[in-house]
């Protein structure tokens, strides 16, 4: 059965104050409260030449599933809606927009409940060694996921505190590092005689979700041992691509 339909998603727009006179509401409440992000005057998050913009963290919360962002700009615009001559300190002064945020929620699903884990069923919050469970993750909206089984995941060890870069940046871990092996102590639970190469494990063909159900998941860490699972989600023969 599914639970969830695809539908693509149009882009939302950017404020609009020179011929509707409509604006956005800036989409805070997915953010970590706790990062000031000047939501009361709508300043948003800083960039020039030498700043670069981070991302604040999510709030899990509130941030409970994939989703996608319209990223808007303010080129040093002041509306009659913010009531001063100030520029890109209001909402409605971000008119541009420059593109899209996505955001993947990967989800740990039991064997019998990854068809509407996170959707009719509740996910795990954590497993415990040598328990088998199952990866699912949900797409953002537009079409991030393609729509065929040319998909790969893998496994690299966390490092607590270490530098976090976009994807598509040289220094991001899941492709800066091709020669580093998967985490051994994360294992497919295969047959016998099965060799893992030989069953071709990916998630679907879904662009609403992925999800490794061929075989289970056993992870034999230590208790509280963590690691970054990484997705390619087309031409995934080269390990940089993850």
């Amino acid at each position: 059965q599914d639970y969830v339909e695809y539908r693509p998603a149009a882009a939302l727009p950017c404020s609009e104050t020179l011929e509707s006179g409509g604006y956005i509401e800036p989409e805070s409440a997915y953010f970590d409260p706790t990062v000031d992000l000047n939501q009361a005057t709508g300043a948003g998050l800083l960039a020039d030449g030498n700043t670069i913009a981070r991302m604040p963290g999510l709030n899990p919360l509130t941030a409970t599933n994939a989703f996608t962002l319209t990223l808007c700009y303010c080129p040093n615009y002041a509306s009659s809606a913010s009531g001063d001559e100030q520029a890109c300190n209001h909402v409605s002064e971000f008119i541009q927009p420059v593109g899209r945020a996505h955001y993947w929620m990967l989800r740990v699903c039991g064997l019998q409940n990854y068809a509407s884990c996170g959707v009719n069923g509740e996910p795990y919050m954590r497993v415990l060694p040598q328990q088998p469970f199952i990866l699912r993750l949900q797409c953002p909206s537009g079409g991030r996921c393609s729509p065929t089984k040319d998909n790969k995941i893998k496994f690299i060890y966390s490092i607590p505190g270490a530098e976090e870069f976009p994807p598509w940046h040289r220094s991001h871990r899941c492709s800066a590092f091709p020669a580093e092996p998967t985490v051994p102590e994360v294992q497919w639970s295969l047959n016998a005689e099965e060799v893992l190469e030989d069953l071709n494990i990916n998630g679907g063909d879904r662009q609403d979700y992925k999800v490794w159900s061929l075989r289970p998941l056993i992870v034999n860490l230590t208790m509280g041992g963590t690691f970054d699972v990484c997705y390619c989600d087309s031409e995934c023969t080269d390990d940089t691509a993850n």
